[in-house]
């Protein structure tokens, strides 16, 4: 209803500025009385003086109240048209608009795009499928950057760990054939940062299980582009944040666990392993909140696509520093093509998970095209200082969540958030019980 009422509005808004202009003021638009004088059950201006004229064989000066209600009309008509194109254009304005990108030289406790650009920079030269040696050479340079922050900073700030399993479980690339690939073994090399809170969760102890929080993504790409926006740019921006995380004078009150998951675009199985079986990293049980960064399309701005549980859309619309969110996307999630990728593992264990990714651009999603070149500046500046508020929002909270049980707090049945929400100018969510 509300999408029929403003499609009238500016139906009828355009219809009389054309009608204006073009001198034909005594066309009568399909929606009338919208905003004729008078209720829509009365006739408009225009109708009354048509029906004068019929009943009369002689020319008539139109009466003065018809005068004055057809000007009061076609002003409401223009102010009401200026609006809504103002509105329109600060509204893409703002869709599109960057935050301002922050260079390398400022303090390592603020999120640097520049810093983080060097990361992508490494991280999509070429084509990393999963297997390859150059996967492994983006799983090395994660490991190396990663041991540099816990060499600068110590085993008290940050603690740094490599999962390394064998499978033979994995689904084979469609039509492409690469001799690095014919193997019938492959190995999985998951990289985890834990950045230490105040409150730094004891494994030994049971009450601190399930008390982080986590940020992940997966840096093996498919083999048909440098994969720099799915999922470069997420790895490059979690290893800025790591770097702000370990170098701020004001620790967290919780831990931050960063997972780069190997193997995603085969079947979600690193971070299926991660969680699962018994090679499963001890450290799968600290996080009850997850936040997911992966990209559908090469990016630009970074939006909300989802979550599984109230809390997780409100902590989005309340910490994120530049939101962007329309509950559409949970909608075409649940009804049209679902979301595949490692929220999916998350949600089974029943962490409160949060999907970010790109949506523009998926014309060059898994192509060639998916490079540096294409990507947005300020895209990582955005993620990098939306997620780091998310994380101290939620850091800082009074009502830090238990994980749920399987469908357990989930308030919607297809596992969205239960809620209708888009972005409004200005950076603010409206938000409503769906």
């Amino acid at each position: 209803s509300v999408a029929y009422e403003l499609f009238q509005a500016l139906y009828l808004c355009f219809f009389r500025c054309y009608t204006i202009m073009s001198g034909r003021s005594k066309m009568k638009p399909k929606f009338s009385g919208f905003f004729g004088c008078g209720t829509p059950s009365r006739k408009s201006c225009n109708d009354e003086e048509a029906g004068a004229k019929t009943a009369s064989t002689e020319k008539e000066k139109p009466s003065a109240s018809a005068d004055k209600c057809t000007e009061t009309n076609h002003v409401i008509s223009i102010t009401l048209t200026a609006l809504i194109i103002i509105a329109i254009i600060i509204g893409w304005t703002e869709l599109f608009r960057m935050p301002k990108i922050i260079n390398a030289s400022a303090p390592q406790y603020i999120f640097s795009e520049e810093r983080a650009r060097v990361h992508l920079n490494q991280i999509a030269q070429r084509p990393h499928p999963f297997g390859s040696a150059d996967n492994e050479r983006v799983a090395n340079y994660i490991i190396s950057y990663a041991d540099s922050l816990h060499g600068m900073y110590g085993s008290d700030v940050i603690e740094v760990q490599t999962q390394n399993i064998t499978t033979d479980e994995y689904n084979d690339y469609e039509d492409f054939i690469d001799s690095r690939l014919t193997y019938e073994k492959a190995q999985i090399v998951n990289v985890a940062i834990l950045v230490k809170g105040i409150d730094h969760a004891d494994l030994n102890n049971e009450s601190k299980q399930g008390s982080a929080i986590l940020i992940s993504c997966h840096y093996d790409g498919v083999p048909y582009g440098p994969a720099a926006s799915d999922d470069g740019i997420s790895c490059a921006t979690m290893l800025e944040m790591a770097s702000v995380l370990s170098s701020s004078p004001t620790k967290l009150k919780r831990d931050v666990l960063f997972v780069f998951t190997d193997a995603e675009e085969v079947g979600l199985l690193g971070s299926t392993m991660f969680f699962e079986g018994d090679d499963a990293h001890p450290w799968s049980l600290l996080p009850s909140v997850a936040i997911n960064l992966d990209n559908s399309a090469v990016c630009g701005k970074e939006m909300f696509e989802k979550s599984n549980s109230r809390y997780g859309a409100d902590a989005y619309f309340k910490y994120a520093a530049h939101p962007k969110a329309f509950s559409f996307s949970e909608w075409y999630d649940a009804n049209i093509e679902e979301g595949w990728d490692d929220a999916v593992v998350y949600e089974k264990h029943g962490l409160h998970a949060l999907r970010l990714g790109c949506w523009s651009n998926s014309w060059a999603y898994h192509s060639i095209d998916d490079d540096i070149e294409h990507v947005s500046k300020g895209a990582l500046q955005h993620t990098g200082e939306n997620v780091l508020a998310i994380v101290k929002g939620i850091a800082s909270g009074t009502n830090f969540p238990d994980r749920m049980q399987q469908k357990e707090g989930i308030t919607d049945e297809k596992g969205n958030s239960g809620l209708f929400y888009f972005t409004l100018i200005g950076g603010y969510v409206f938000s409503l019980p769906s």
